[in-house]
């Protein structure tokens, strides 16, 4: 326990000393200050963390307007705001302008806008692809509506067989043979029996047809599908909406 105290003693004092060399370090710091009071043209009391300072500008702006000011090379005495005001109207800043409550914001960052510009995003839309609403359309006359799938498949409700109706069957053709027989003096052919013939000698010959298809019935075998990729082409990003 001693040693977790002297541990944290340590820490402290380095992350103090840190602290103090960025605030004596020579870059340009930038921050976001309120103007309290107009002192004279082009002079403005701003606060930041509860302190108060003189800034100068280029431009008009008026009390409670929200600014950004630069502290050029860390030189406090010497601050100026930058050529951009944060509030446009009603005390609004402009970023909220931009992206007012229900907006939807894209990007491939994963750097939620919440810790960019404030107030309170939610993730949206996520494995979804974002369509216009169409009041004309079921499917798309609504904000927010969901549907869809990445995969389907195509099921047969019907088991067993299904029979096509004629109209159904498209022109088609069918291969045949005709078997002629040319006896000469007599035979029994087993399953025709010529009476009072002689087997002693028959001969036989075969011819092909071809007959068109008509006004049959036919049946067919009908199954199902397996899963099949619904997926347009895509390109991924982030997506976020602001919901206060």
């Amino acid at each position: 326990m001693e040693n977790q105290t002297i541990i944290n003693k340590l820490v402290a004092t380095i992350l103090s000393y840190a602290q103090k060399l960025i605030d004596k370090a020579a870059f340009d710091r930038t921050f976001r200050a309120r103007i309290t009071s107009i002192i004279s043209d082009g002079k403005y009391q701003i606060e930041w963390k509860g302190a108060k300072y003189t800034a100068k500008s280029s431009q008009t702006h008026a009390v409670g307007d929200w600014v950004y000011v630069c502290a050029p090379t860390n030189q406090w005495e010497d601050l100026f705001i930058l050529p951009e005001k944060l509030i446009v109207e009603n005390n609004t800043p402009v970023w909220e302008k931009i992206y007012p409550i229900g907006t939807i914001y894209m990007s491939v960052n994963d750097t939620s806008p919440e810790k960019l510009f404030g107030g309170k995003w939610v993730s949206w839309g996520s494995g979804r692809v974002p369509v216009g609403v169409n009041t004309s359309d079921g499917n798309f006359n609504s904000v927010e509506k969901t549907g869809g799938a990445s995969t389907h498949a195509h099921t047969n409700p019907v088991t067993g067989w299904t029979t096509l109706t004629v109209d159904q069957i498209p022109a088609h053709k069918h291969g045949s043979e005709n078997w002629n027989w040319e006896v000469s003096g007599g035979f029994n052919t087993g399953n025709y029996d010529v009476t009072g013939v002689s087997t002693n000698r028959g001969n036989a010959c075969a011819q092909s047809s071809i007959y068109t298809g008509g006004g049959q019935g036919h049946n067919h075998s009908m199954g199902n599908t397996g899963n099949s990729s619904s997926l347009p082409p895509y390109i991924t990003c982030y997506m976020w909406k602001r919901t206060a």
